[in-house]
């Protein structure tokens, strides 16, 4: 018995130290925000999902636009090796990244077409429609780090949260601009919170998304 006491001290320092790590490690804030009407209109020619990662000084890590298998993957390389995966696209770069979004697109519309029995007749033309919004968003310049901070800013986020956003000169920002009908949307996210989930204790970042309708 004396000998079990004399081990309690042991076990609360350990548990101490636990506490402090868990507490000073690395850790992952998801903020959930809806943008607003002006926030709404900006984005509203853009794909979904759309996605920024800027460093703790600020500096663009990554860029992504729709979802091709990679995104996820991506983050997950830009976070864990602190790698720079942004690069500006020239002409014929960016048209095979719209070619290759469309193939997937394209196969991901198949999918849809045959889960909810779309009629054949209305394939061609969703296809059609799809690869042109694609194109047309994908030749959009990027948002700036300042017309993000001013859609953040402009949601129903607390002040406190807020605060918290602006104050922390430590972590990465995660931005994710993304819609309850958007499908591509929701597997990202699922895959990246499955990641942080796993690896708790990894990263230090704060992750914004933001809805669209």
């Amino acid at each position: 018995m004396t000998k079990a006491i004399s081990l309690v001290p042991k076990v609360l320092l350990f548990v101490c130290i636990c506490l402090f790590c868990r507490e000073s490690f690395s850790k992952v804030q998801v903020f959930e925000a809806k943008l607003d009407d002006e926030g709404v209109k900006e984005v509203r020619e853009r794909i979904t999902p759309e996605l920024y990662l800027f460093s703790a000084d600020g500096k663009l890590k990554l860029r992504a636009l729709g979802f091709d298998g990679t995104t996820s993957r991506d983050v997950i390389d830009v976070l864990t090796n602190d790698k720079t995966l942004y690069i500006e696209l020239s002409v014929a770069q960016r048209d095979k990244k719209i070619a290759e979004l469309q193939i997937v697109a394209t196969e991901n519309l198949k999918k849809y077409f045959k889960s909810k029995n779309i009629p054949r007749s209305k394939h061609v033309k969703m296809v059609s429609d799809q690869n042109a919004h694609i194109e047309k968003t994908f030749k959009l310049p990027l948002l700036s780090e300042k017309a993000i901070a001013k859609q953040i800013q402009n949601t129903e986020l607390s002040a406190e949260k807020l605060s918290i956003l602006s104050n922390d000169t430590d972590s990465y920002l995660l931005v994710t601009y993304s819609a309850d009908w958007c499908e591509p949307c929701k597997l990202l996210s699922y895959e990246l919170l499955t990641y942080f989930k796993e690896h708790e204790g990894s990263v230090n970042m704060n992750w914004v998304k933001l809805n669209r309708p």
